[in-house]
């Protein structure tokens, strides 16, 4: 940091200024299951035989797992083993592990500058004024070895497949998009001249103060003071750039790697086999679990308004009383925005509840249902349909039959047995997909290919019960 000032007096002016350079910074680094693979004890692919009730009578229970999971950890059988890759290199991005990188390290930057002037002006002997001016700059921050990334094409790329910004936001089956991108940006990248996000230029903060020695009630026995300033916030909080920028998909890559043979320590070599993921691919339409966040384009500085009155008495050469009034208001606080809650109202799920709720069988539950058992058999759409399977499930009848509308949805997101509501901010869009059951690749008449429905989340307060 270097910062200066000078000050300079004329008359019943007493000017003031200067100003201020800030260079922060934060190296870190973190493991991610990237510093070690990790191997998890368990039968894998072959289970064990010869330890239960059959071949050693009165081994049962908890005493014949026990003696199970004996045998496997003596034999140093593998379940699965898990092992993380990362990237490196900016301009010829590549996935390496533990044997070459032990640890992951970012090193963040930012460079912050301000400048001010005042004047405090003693228009009379008992009344002074206070003006001045204060502009603040908060860079946007990069990673000194190119590795920040974004959204190709930064807000309008969250929205993914749906289009490209809050216009095409809820509005099921809208295509206006493409497939959300991750690319690397800022200094050192091999696209230097883009950043996470805009500079805010703008960063002007005014204050105004006075302090009035009131000519009534003794000379110099009461004394008013009042104020207003703006003073902008701006500097980043690394661990949270971290989180945003420095751990898109397409820079990480973690592996499970299984096998229906018998799998230990003697018989696998490292790396383990990777799928064909390269880096900064997008991610699959099919892959549910992957999350992306993203800086908004236009990236304003927070900043906070103070004022103050006060008012002072002199009561007695060593006793005072002040009344004091102190407000602030702060204005463009930074806050996540999720683009994928929950939604129950363009998607059809209220309706198709309330059909359910009424006796009758809602098309969309036979369609998120198919071929699912949850006690009538499987839902066909026909003799089997998904609004009476979820009247009678002891899961679900209790939240139809109280019109619970919330537990509904929250519980029916939460089950393994039924759909899933996956939040995935890289498609702008919330997806219920369907699990898969052994041995059909049948698809579903009407759904995507990868078997989900997709639906948006409403903006709108949730109307519940």
């Amino acid at each position: 940091m270097y910062s200066d000032t000078i000050s300079w007096t004329r008359g019943s002016h007493a000017f003031k200024g200067g100003g201020e350079v800030r260079f922060t910074g934060s190296n870190g680094f973190n493991a991610e299951d990237i510093d070690a693979v990790r191997a998890f004890f368990g039968p894998g692919g072959v289970p064990v035989r010869g330890i239960d009730n059959t071949a050693i009578q009165g081994l049962i229970g908890a005493n014949q797992t026990t003696a199970q999971n004996l045998l496997i950890d003596l034999a140093g059988s593998f379940q699965r083993i898990r092992e993380g890759f990362t990237l490196v290199d900016a301009k010829n991005p590549r996935f390496v592990d533990s044997r070459e990188l032990k640890e992951k390290w970012r090193y963040w930057r930012q460079r912050e500058f301000s400048t001010f002037f005042k004047d405090d002006w003693k228009l009379r002997p008992n009344l002074t004024l206070n003006v001045g001016v204060r502009y603040e700059f908060y860079g946007v921050p990069w990673e000194a070895q190119g590795l920040a990334g974004r959204p190709v094409g930064g807000t309008s790329g969250l929205f993914g497949i749906s289009g490209t910004g809050f216009a095409d936001w809820w509005n099921p089956g809208r295509l206006n998009g493409s497939i959300t991108k991750v690319e690397l940006v800022g200094k050192n990248s091999p696209q230097p001249d883009k950043q996470i996000y805009n500079n805010d230029w703008n960063n002007v903060a005014p204050a105004v103060g006075l302090s009035w020695s009131l000519p009534w009630w003794g000379k110099d026995k009461t004394i008013l003071r009042a104020g207003y300033g703006v003073s902008y916030q701006g500097a980043v909080t690394y661990i949270g750039l971290d989180g945003a920028v420095g751990n898109l998909p397409g820079t990480n890559l973690f592996v499970e790697h299984t096998t229906a043979n018998y799998l230990n320590l003697s018989n696998f070599t490292l790396p383990v086999p990777q799928s064909t993921a390269k880096p900064l691919e997008p991610i699959p339409l099919n892959d549910r679990q992957q999350t992306i966040q993203g800086y908004e384009d236009n990236h304003p500085n927070p900043y906070v308004q103070n004022w103050n009155i006060e008012i002072q008495r002199e009561l007695a050469r060593n006793l005072t009383l002040e009344a004091r009034y102190v407000g602030s208001k702060a204005t463009k606080l930074w806050t996540p925005f999720p683009l994928n809650d929950v939604n129950i109202f363009e998607n059809g799920i209220l309706n198709a509840y309330n059909i359910t709720r009424a006796g009758g069988d809602a098309p969309l539950f036979d369609q998120m249902l198919r071929r699912l058992d949850l006690g009538l058999g499987p839902v066909n759409g026909t003799t089997v349909t998904g609004s009476a399977s979820l009247r009678q499930n002891t899961l679900f009848r209790a939240f139809i039959a109280n019109g619970d509308i919330g537990q509904f949805r929250e519980f029916h997101c939460g089950q393994p047995a039924v759909p899933k509501c996956h939040t995935e901010f890289e498609r702008g869009q919330l997806h219920v997909s369907l699990p898969a059951v052994a041995g059909d690749q049948t698809p579903v008449a009407g759904l995507h290919e990868s078997a989900v429905i997709h639906v948006e989340p409403d903006p709108r307060p949730k109307r519940y019960g």
